[in-house]
């Protein structure tokens, strides 16, 4: 066949032209169509993590109450366009998520995090490939960024969105304060004054007119019961505001809203017929700004008015008792402060009306008509709610003044207390006692509501010795093997971090922040100092052979650490000890246990030996239990005991405490077990103090501490012997207190510090 060579080479020519041009095309398509699914791709996959993250963040923050992150992130200035504005008002609010936290959790970025897990801010800083989030919007961001091709323009994506997200969310915790089930933050903090109300987008203003609500701490006291009582509930209000470490308050005076009218049909004299005796007839109990106030009612039925006030188990209501008002009185810092006429509404006070809907009562016509401008002294004006921002203090309204207020507290039969002075009196009265039948147009009430105790929850437990951070921005480290406490009351350094092993022996974290504070103070006897530092040693120099390299292990790491822990519990055990036990290595650290006594100091008279008893056993407990290469258990030393006293009472230091309050420096009976009866480890919350239980009382308690030349000191007294919980101790019925001396009322406490 001829072959039509010249048409076979053109054709041959152009389809190779043309097939040149079309690949060329083709393969500008595919690149830009591969960069493209790429850039989608890139999106789809931080979304999906996002996602991902919202759903198992928010899982753990339903939980235990906080987010998981610890690392501060302050490298954020690529993510600043996309930021709201309360996380630009708040930019030290951005935390390393920690995901290891997190079960079952897969995601397509973030690989960085293996590289700034356990570390700190300083170094994670250096990484992008990480997640973050804000702790108070809880917004979360990738701060390496994706890419995106948009219309030709190249757009970086930090996280699901480009415009700010300016939604705000439902917070369940702030600062660790939980804040009740159908119930929204409003503004302040635990410093200044923490407020919630129960709908939804309230503000400070309370212009939505929620009824609003202060945090009152109860931290570094303990809550007491006022004995004499009408009311019902008085120990479970009381264990509940120890358990979760306070109690809320309305914000305002008790008000009625919606009253149809005011009856004082039976009122004579301000004493009516019965004792459930209420003049405003109709309407609603409130907690609002410019409410008027619930007065011409009797303190039963405004009890009840408070315990209706809300059902359904998110919060119990109730009439503010005596200790409660007192609580108050201390957050405020106005325990003392008996001059009530220039933070309140009293006869002789003189302040501007700054609220625009302000009313006066008329006590002749028996109603409400407009106030503004100035209250003046020697004028007796009972003002609706929040009147006046003079008499605010911690966001709390007319606390002092106004109308007196009704307690729970029944000082004597048929009698009750009411607080706060009141519009018709001068400013200086304080308390007084009237009848269970008295109503007044200036007496009225004070709503308190208290959470259910919740059931301490734990982390997952570490694998490796983490430095952690709570929400106060305080650290501490938590050893390998360990679990730190997430429930609201456990999880603060300052009011005492508290970590479990997996089988539930509990420690305290004790800071140290300054380690030349860190050594031995002269305790306290009754009422003065003592006098045995002089001849008490640490370590002991004719002491067991490794004795001085031990202390000098203990301390360095506590130097280094910053602190140390110590447990939450006397050393305890599951069987009843008695003179003829031996020594058995089965010591529990945990509640409701048998008190480990009838133990020594070891087993012989001999200072130099270290067997056979207390500290044998402490030196053994971290090995036994599985976690020695993360931590050094010990028996507590004298510097260890101190530094716990002076962390409860910084005037410890400068030998400056009040010997008659102070819980260091006095033996107070409603702090320590000083009942003469040994009770079980962690018996009440009475004897908890920075969540470390029976430091005052129950038994007394080894130390390392050697005392002259054949004493071991013990510290912390017993339920058979009323002493401070700093004060020495060097005998027992008169007798020295040799390492041998095996009694009912000695035990110990262990002691850990992170190697």
């Amino acid at each position: 066949m001829k072959i039509n060579v010249k048409s076979q080479k053109g054709i041959t020519l152009i389809a190779l032209t043309i097939a040149v041009i079309i690949l060329v095309l083709l393969t500008g398509m595919l690149v830009y169509n591969a960069k493209d699914t790429i850039y989608i791709e890139n999106y789809r996959n931080l979304s999906n993590d996002i996602e991902n993250l919202k759903d198992k963040v928010s899982e753990f923050y339903s939980e235990y109450g906080e987010i998981p992150a610890n690392i501060q992130y302050t490298n954020t200035i690529d993510i600043e366009g996309v930021l709201n504005t309360k996380e630009k008002e708040n930019m030290d609010q951005f935390y390393v998520i920690d995901l290891q936290a997190l079960d079952g959790l897969t995601l397509n970025f973030g690989e960085d995090y293996e590289k700034v897990k356990d570390t700190n801010t300083e170094t994670a800083n250096q990484y992008t490939d990480i997640y973050i989030i804000h702790k108070i919007t809880h917004n979360i961001f990738y701060v390496d960024g994706v890419n995106v091709e948009d219309n030709g323009m190249m757009l970086t994506y930090y996280t699901t969105y480009r415009e700010p997200d300016n939604t705000d969310i439902d917070l369940r915790y702030v600062e660790g304060v939980k804040i009740p089930n159908n119930f929204y933050y409003v503004g302040g903090t635990k410093e200044t004054g923490l407020v919630i109300s129960d709908i939804r987008g309230d503000d400070m203003e309370n212009s939505k007119k929620g009824n609003q609500y202060v945090w009152i701490p109860v931290e570094d006291t303990v809550l007491q019961e006022d004995g004499k009582t009408i009311a019902t509930d008085e120990k479970e209000f009381v264990e509940s505001a120890n358990a979760n470490r306070g109690f809320y308050v309305s914000r305002f005076e008790a008000g009625i809203d919606g009253a149809t009218g005011l009856n004082t049909t039976g009122l004579n004299n301000d004493q009516v017929p019965n004792e459930e005796w209420i003049g405003w007839q109709g309407g609603s109990i409130v907690s609002q700004k410019d409410a008027k106030p619930f007065n011409y009612i009797t303190v039963k039925s405004a009890m009840k008015q408070a315990e209706t006030m809300y059902t359904g188990g998110n919060v119990t209501g109730r009439l503010m008792s005596k200790s409660a008002y007192e609580q108050i009185l201390r957050f405020i810092n106005k325990k003392d402060d008996l001059d009530y006429k220039t933070w309140g509404n009293t006869k002789d006070s003189s302040f501007s009306i700054d609220s625009s809907n302000a009313m006066v009562f008329n006590t002749s016509s028996k109603n409400y008509t407009s106030k503004t401008g100035t209250k003046q002294a020697n004028q007796v004006n009972v003002l609706t709610s929040g009147a006046s921002n003079q008499n605010m203090i911690k966001n709390i309204y007319d606390i002092a003044g106004n109308l007196a207020e009704f307690t729970t507290y029944e000082p004597t039969e048929g009698n009750i207390q009411y607080v706060g002075s009141s519009a018709s009196l001068v400013g200086t009265d304080i308390e007084s006692n009237n009848t269970l039948k008295t109503a007044n147009y200036d007496m009225g009430f004070r709503i308190v509501l208290y959470l259910p105790i919740e059931e301490e929850k734990f982390s997952q437990t570490y694998t490796e010795t983490t430095s952690y951070t709570d929400v106060n921005g305080d650290t501490a480290y938590i050893p390998a093997g360990f679990q730190v406490g997430l429930t609201n009351g456990i999880n603060q350094v300052r009011n005492g971090l508290v970590i479990q092993d997996e089988k539930g022996n509990q420690f305290v974290w004790v800071p140290v922040d300054d380690i030349s504070d860190f050594k031995t103070y002269e305790g306290y006897g009754t009422g003065t100092l003592q006098n045995r530092l002089e001849l008490s040693t640490e370590p002991y120099e004719n002491g067991y052979a490794t004795e001085s390299d031990e202390y000098k292990a203990m301390y360095d790491s506590v130097s280094k650490n910053k602190g140390f822990y110590v447990g939450r519990y006397e050393a305890g055990t599951d069987a009843t000890r008695t003179s003829g036990s031996g020594i058995t290595d089965e010591v529990k650290i945990a509640k409701g246990k048998n008190v480990y006594n009838y133990i020594g100091w070891s087993n012989s008279k001999s200072m130099s030996n270290e067997n056979g008893g207390a500290v044998e056993l402490s030196k053994k407990f971290a090995e036994k239990n599985g976690y020695n290469e993360s931590v050094t258990s010990t028996l507590i030393y004298g510097t260890q005991w101190d530094a716990i006293m002076s962390w409860i009472d910084p005037a410890y230091k400068t030998q400056s405490c009040d010997t008659e309050t102070s819980f260091v420096a006095a033996a107070l009976e409603d702090r320590g077990n000083h009942t003469g009866t040994i009770l079980k480890t962690g018996n009440s919350d009475k004897y908890r103090i920075k969540n470390i239980y029976d430091l005052s009382g129950n038994v007394a308690e080894w130390t390392m501490e050697a005392y002259e030349d054949d004493v071991r000191i013990n510290r912390g007294r017993s339920a058979l012997t009323k002493a401070p919980p700093s004060s020495r101790e060097t005998t027992y019925n008169d007798s020295k207190a040799t390492p041998e001396t095996k009694i009912g009322n000695l035990g110990f406490r262990i002691t850990l510090y992170v190697k």
